[in-house]
């Protein structure tokens, strides 16, 4: 049987799924999330969300509705149901960070914005706004922390949803042969540091990445 290391738990549907496909499924918590709970206000035209957790960190869940109107830009479909569920206006939902840097390029080089992110949040979007000189700001409304843990064992195929998760497993783990499932490309540039066994699934959520797993009949070759 092929052995799968999922880097953040998986739920019941998700597990039963990969085994009946023949996985012999490990997961564990590779990262473990601090909210620090925040009112949303953004300063500038609008708001930037990279993550479904800036997200939770904003809105808790005993708030009605938005405390602003304005409107946000964000990375992903689950962080744009996120905010649809506030009542916050999304104007744009990219794949990427890449791909919302390029956007904001086209669209809104006159905006400002406020990014709502985590202590370890990735460059790409920070470079991007400074390059094209459009003024923002930045507000951490969540820390990101390792789990290390060793594992005794080679596995077949990782399943990886972020670059912490990544640079954490590999603290203490080798990639030997394994096949990296990857759920973004900013996913898949830490995994290559390790290895270029690497697949990066068509949209940036769980269950494309559980997909991507079934759909490789043997990981292995």
């Amino acid at each position: 049987m092929k052995s799968l290391l999922a880097t953040r738990k998986l739920g019941s549907a998700h597990r039963e799924i990969l085994m009946a496909a023949g996985w012999r499924v490990t997961d564990y918590d590779a990262i473990a999330i601090t909210l620090l709970p925040t009112p949303y206000d953004p300063k500038g035209d609008a708001a930037i969300f990279s993550s479904k957790h800036a997200v939770l960190a904003c809105f808790p869940e005993d708030m009605p509705e938005a405390p602003s109107d304005k409107p946000c830009l964000c990375v992903g479909e689950t962080t744009a149901a996120l905010l649809g569920e506030k009542g916050v206006r999304v104007l744009e939902t990219a794949p990427s960070a890449s791909d919302l840097a390029t956007r904001i390029e086209k669209r809104y080089r006159d905006w400002s914005f406020t990014y709502y992110c985590g202590n370890r949040r990735l460059d790409t979007l920070p470079q991007a706004l400074d390059s094209l000189g459009i003024p923002w700001e930045e507000v951490v409304v969540y820390n990101t922390g390792s789990v290390h843990r060793a594992f005794d064992q080679a596995f077949d195929g990782l399943l990886f949803f972020s670059p912490s998760g990544v640079e954490s497993y590999a603290r203490m783990n080798p990639f030997g042969k394994a096949v990296a499932y990857c759920i973004g490309p900013t996913t898949a540039a830490a995994a290559r540091k390790y290895t270029e066994r690497i697949l990066i699934s068509e949209t940036p959520d769980v269950g494309a990445v559980i997909a991507l797993a079934l759909s490789q009949k043997d990981p292995v070759k």
